[in-house]
């Protein structure tokens, strides 16, 4: 799931690449730890339908974010 970003990474940020990993592996074992919890209470409050209808919701915003970022990145490096 992350294999692009780990295409990505060394491309924009050659001289920091291994920091750039540790955040992208950081922030996946954080979403492998905190997403059963968040699930398990949406569903509680919810029923079956709360999570989907929460992931679906959080996939169309994040479609609409990706949209507007410009197709090429800009010279930081």
């Amino acid at each position: 799931a992350f294999s692009c970003l780990y295409a990505y990474i060394p491309i924009m940020y050659p001289e920091q690449q291994e920091t750039y990993i540790g955040y992208v592996e950081s922030s996946a074992a954080l979403g492998q730890i905190v997403s059963p919890i968040i699930g398990s209470y949406l569903y509680m409050v919810g029923g079956i339908v709360l999570p989907y209808a929460v992931v679906t919701t959080l996939l169309f915003l994040s479609i609409a974010v990706i949209s507007y970022l410009p197709a090429t990145p800009s010279a930081h490096v």
